[in-house]
C-alpha cells in the first residue's frame, strides 16, 4: 500500500499507520494485477481487524472505502475480527482523537447505503462476512469454537450443511454457553457484572502495561514501531 499514498514514506524513522491502510488505489491496482497474472477476477479480499501483525485497527473511513469497493467490484469481504476482544485502547489519538479505535464490519456495514442489501438480518448485503473465534480473546484455542456470519444465502446453505458433520461437541458447547452466561464473583461478593465483561477488561488492561513497556524501551534505544493499539504485536518499521 506504501505506493498508493498522497505523502510520501519517510526514508528512515518510523512509518505511519496511514502507509499500512489499503485505499481505493492500492485495491484496484491489486485487482488488476491479479487479473493480468491469473486472468480471474479476485473473489475475496481478507482484512485482519483488528490486523496481525500490525497490532492496530483500521480507522472506520478505511473500513467504509473497502466495503465499498467491494459491493462495487462483487468481491466478498471476510472482516477477521478475531482481536476485536483485545483492543486496549478505546479512543484513537493524533488527528483522529476521540474517535473510537475499533467499529466492526459489521457496524459499518450495516449502516451504509446499499440498494442491493438484503432486509434480512443486519442489511450487509451479499458481499460483506464476518468470522470470529474464541482462541484470541479468551485463550481457547483448544476448543475449537467459532462464529462465521454471513447473510449470502448461496455461502450460508453450505455452511449448513457442512455444520451437520463438523458440529462442536455438546459438552464444548454447553462449556461455552455456561462462560457467557456466568457472573463474575468479585472479592466484596458482587455478582453485578458479566464474566466475560470483566475478564476482557482485565486482560485489556494488562496488555496495554505491557505494550507501554515495551514500546517504552523501543523509545529509549531509538528503534522506531508502530503505536499498537489492539492485540498481541508490536511492529518495528524502518
Amino acid at each position: 500500500t506504501f505506493d498508493h499514498h498522497n505523502s510520501k514514506v519517510p526514508e528512515s524513522g518510523a512509518i505511519r499507520p496511514e502507509f499500512y491502510y489499503p485505499n481505493r488505489s492500492s485495491l484496484d491496482d491489486a485487482y488488476a494485477r491479479a487479473v493480468e497474472e491469473t486472468g480471474r477476477a479476485p473473489r475475496v479480499l481478507l482484512l485482519s481487524h483488528p490486523n496481525n501483525p500490525l497490532g492496530i485497527c483500521y480507522p472506520p473511513a478505511v473500513m467504509e472505502e473497502c466495503i465499498a469497493w467491494c459491493r462495487e467490484k462483487e468481491v466478498h469481504l471476510i472482516s477477521d475480527e478475531i482481536y476485536a476482544g483485545s483492543v486496549y485502547r478505546k479512543e484513537r489519538s493524533g488527528e483522529e482523537k476521540g474517535e473510537p479505535t475499533f467499529v466492526s464490519a459489521m457496524a459499518l456495514g450495516s449502516s451504509s447505503s446499499d440498494t442491493s442489501a438484503t432486509q434480512k438480518g443486519l442489511g450487509l448485503g451479499p458481499y460483506v462476512h464476518l468470522v470470529y473465534a474464541l482462541s484470541k480473546d479468551f485463550a481457547l484455542s483448544g476448543l475449537r469454537v467459532g462464529v462465521a456470519y454471513t447473510e449470502n444465502e448461496e455461502i450460508l446453505m453450505p455452511l449448513q450443511k457442512l455444520n451437520d458433520l463438523c458440529q462442536i461437541s455438546s459438552q464444548t458447547q454447553l462449556l461455552v454457553e455456561r462462560m457467557i452466561c456466568a457472573y463474575a464473583i468479585k472479592d466484596d461478593g458482587d455478582k453485578s457484572e458479566k464474566f466475560t465483561d470483566v475478564y476482557l477488561e482485565a486482560n485489556q488492561e494488562n496488555v496495554r502495561e505491557r505494550c507501554d513497556a515495551l514500546q517504552s524501551c523501543l523509545d529509549d534505544v531509538g528503534i522506531p514501531y508502530l503505536p499498537a493499539d489492539s492485540g498481541l504485536f508490536v511492529l518495528r518499521t524502518t
